[in-house]
């Protein structure tokens, strides 16, 4: 945001933090940024932004003294992290294979406070890489049953169908579009 506001100090910008797929039109939002496919979803346009896959983590504390999960059932032994969505539902942990249902001893509603709560040695949560990244780098977080791991999914700019985009609309995304987390190291 930082470096958006040095490069662009014309643009306000009001931030919406949400789980829940908004009608963007009716809120007054320019763009969103979501995760999977939109395909179908009517009077929005999306485009790619970057792809990243979900990850397995936990911190060296929590592992510390425990067996580390060889396999998808290792984890039910596990304190398990896990996210519901805005729907109510508790998402499946993705993988190689399929999903797996987690039978979480915490859930949470929000990712960042589910993945804060992992940081905090809570258990193993399921997080996007690009959430887990800096903590994987540092060493605060490792993963776990990594050859398990899922296809990347999309993360996408989400903006409604339009004949004429704002300027200050069309700024942002062009900014975004060069400043793609970069994960290549943890691919």
């Amino acid at each position: 945001m930082g470096e958006l506001a040095r490069v662009h100090p014309d643009i306000r910008v009001d931030i919406r933090v949400t789980n829940r797929v908004l009608d963007l039109a009716e809120g007054g939002i320019d763009l969103a940024i979501r995760s999977g496919p939109f395909d179908g979803l009517p009077g929005h346009v999306a485009q790619t932004w970057f792809a990243a896959p979900w990850v397995l983590c936990a911190t060296p504390g929590y592992l510390a003294g425990r067996a580390r999960p060889a396999s998808l059932r290792d984890l039910d032994g596990h304190d398990l992290v896990a996210f519901r969505d805005g729907s109510g539902r508790v998402l499946p942990w993705p993988h190689r294979d399929g999903s797996y249902e987690p039978k979480a001893r915490f859930t949470f509603d929000d990712g960042d406070a589910s993945f804060s709560a992992m940081l905090a040695g809570a258990g193993i949560a399921c997080t996007p890489l690009y959430l887990a990244a800096a903590s994987l780098r540092s060493g605060a977080a490792v993963e776990v049953l990594a050859p398990l791991r899922a296809e990347p999914v999309p993360i996408s700019l989400l903006r409604r169908e339009r004949r004429l985009t704002p300027g200050r609309l069309t700024k942002v995304i062009a900014f975004l579009s060069t400043h793609a987390p970069d994960l290549s190291d943890l691919l």
